[in-house]
């Protein structure tokens, strides 16, 4: 606070209702990224997001940093520790589900790095545009969603190819089952180097637990659980969880934003007075350095057969999709004519 009465705002965040609101129908584990601010003042952006039933980003919180601080960077691993080999091990880390490995990895990378172990512009403009961009998506997401169902789809696209692979991996395995009440099976599976060697899965079908790790840690059955109902005669949908479900998503979509209005209709502000921080402005003499520190999230990949933009289904495209031409035909028709 300066002797003016003013306030100096060292960091900042905000988020907005219908992305609050939203989080209840995702996925419930928030990563969180960061970008640099490259207008008038130095500082980091950073975004809480968790993932919808689709697997695509939901942006729920945003905050700026100084982001040129060592207590700001302690948090961030791909700064703190500059070993390639180190991060792909964590990386590889968070991937793996099944427990036992995930405990023997962590401590062999707490034995030799101890340290990674432990670790497990103006404002109003950028809240501006957040809000902006985020109401186009909700509406390009929801839209999506809701022409998706009106194409008799249940699942998203990426989901269905889930299922569809582990129903066609669960035919080649032997299950045994030991109580029918709960569903506990044990399912022997070969070996997919091309040995004789045979694994075996224990599976709980009221715990939605598998030893695999994917049946609870993804809440999807998983090819053992699927094997398993059929050998009970049981349908394997009722063990997916309803985040993956269009209409579900559509939910977490489905909160609308409301047009920010004039400043002049806005109710008067009687608190403190804010100002930037004199300290993070940008040097003006010179170009700016920006090092983007690229992550998995930066790997993009290409969708190698099309489908259509508005219903997601093969053989057309969004130019000749029947539901989107029937909608605007709809929306179009004019109720009062000219003689």
């Amino acid at each position: 606070m300066e002797d003016s009465g003013r306030f100096i705002l060292d960091r900042v965040f905000w988020a907005f209702k219908p992305c609050i609101d939203g989080f209840a129908y995702c996925k419930p584990i928030i990563q969180v990224d960061g970008t640099f601010l490259t207008g008038k003042y130095t500082g980091t952006l950073l975004i809480a997001s968790p993932q919808d039933g689709n697997r695509r980003v939901f942006l729920v919180a945003f905050a700026i940093v100084e982001g040129e601080t060592k207590e700001v960077w302690e948090c961030n691993f791909n700064k703190e520790f500059r070993v390639s080999d180190l991060k792909d091990k964590v990386i590889q880390m968070g991937y793996e589900l099944m427990r036992p490995r995930f405990k023997r990895m962590l401590n062999l990378l707490r034995q030799k790095h101890p340290k990674a172990g432990a670790w497990a512009l103006p404002i109003t403009t950028l809240v501006r545009e957040t809000y902006y961009r985020l109401n186009e998506w909700f509406i390009q997401h929801r839209d999506e969603a809701t022409s998706m169902i009106r194409a008799r789809h249940i699942y998203c696209e990426e989901l269905t190819k889930v299922i569809k692979e582990n129903q066609r991996q669960s035919t080649c395995q032997v299950v045994r089952n030991f109580s029918r009440e709960t569903g506990v099976s044990e399912v022997e599976v070969v070996s997919r180097s091309g040995g004789r060697q045979v694994r075996g899965f224990t599976i709980k079908l009221a715990d939605s637990w598998c030893d695999c790790g994917e049946f609870q840690s993804l809440r999807l059955s998983c090819s053992h659980a699927i094997a398993t109902c059929v050998s009970l005669a049981l349908d394997c949908s009722q063990f997916i969880s309803p985040i993956y479900r269009l209409d579900n998503i559509v939910k977490a979509y489905g909160c609308h934003f409301q047009p920010i209005g004039n400043e002049e209709y806005w109710p008067p502000y009687s608190g403190p007075i804010f100002i930037p921080n004199p300290l993070m402005r940008r040097n003006r003499s010179g170009r700016p350095k920006i090092i983007r520190i690229h992550n998995e999230m930066d790997e993009v990949h290409a969708e190698q057969i099309k489908k259509c933009g508005w219903c997601r289904t093969y053989v057309h495209n969004r130019e000749t999709c029947p539901l989107r031409s029937r909608e605007l035909g709809e929306s179009s028709t004019e109720p009062f004519h000219n003689d």
